[in-house]
């Protein structure tokens, strides 16, 4: 495979970088704080959804199923993590934490495994000489649609939540990392997750790109305001 490297997989290429200085900052600041490693494990999953678009837009037609399942294997891990996330940030307070985590990755499961399927979510990849790669999707890619949606939505709602009930210096830190996941994911939403459902496929690396925006108003709360007590 002859990796390519136009504007596109060189902005990957950065975001990839980006992701993974943010994701070590957190995970060696505080590899003992549960908060940090499930934390650090959404930003490997971030990196792994990255690279498997760099690597499907350089791949040849025989690897292009391949690494379109790990395409959209990884933002299923990138939900359920986040949703998590949002369970044991800034605090564990839930006493039935282990049962709803058991649930979540359960769920996550199932939707991997649909994904990885062969034809039962990703029927095949079609190369367009100048143009991005048509992935062709079955009737059920709807549950993955919904899957993402509701996952990233249950999330998105618990954190205004506490949010609401926070005050001082944890209220600051919960809303700029509101405001990054939110941005970052509701954008990714149109260009990777409705749009080539509808069947166009030119900004369905955009989402990647859009990555940077909660990194940057994460690494802010970090400096900031101690974001996860990294100082």
């Amino acid at each position: 495979m002859e990796l390519l490297l136009d504007k596109i997989n060189i902005a990957l290429i950065v975001a990839i970088l980006l992701n993974l200085f943010l994701g070590m900052m957190v995970f060696f600041n505080g590899p003992k704080r549960k908060i940090n490693v499930i934390y650090s494990f959404n930003i490997i999953a971030i990196v792994s959804w990255l690279v498997a678009m760099f690597f499907y837009r350089s791949s040849s037609p025989e690897s292009d199923i391949f690494w379109c399942t790990i395409l959209y294997i990884a933002p299923t891990l990138i939900a359920s993590s986040f949703l998590y996330f949002t369970y044991i940030f800034p605090s564990q307070k839930d006493k039935n934490i282990a049962l709803k985590a058991i649930i979540i990755f359960i769920i996550n499961l199932i939707i991997a495994l649909m994904v990885a399927w062969p034809g039962f979510i990703i029927k095949e990849v079609n190369v367009r000489p100048g143009l991005e790669k048509e992935i062709i999707f079955t009737k059920f890619y709807v549950f993955y649609f919904l899957y993402t949606l509701c996952f990233f939505s249950f999330g998105f709602s618990r954190l205004f939540q506490r949010y609401r009930k926070s005050v001082g210096v944890e209220r600051l830190q919960i809303i700029y990392l509101l405001i990054g996941y939110a941005t970052a994911a509701n954008l990714a939403f149109v260009t990777n997750l409705t749009m080539p459902w509808i069947g166009f496929f030119f900004l369905n690396w955009l989402g990647q790109i859009f990555t940077v925006i909660m990194v940057a108003f994460t690494s802010y709360a970090i400096t900031r305001y101690n974001l996860m007590d990294i100082k």
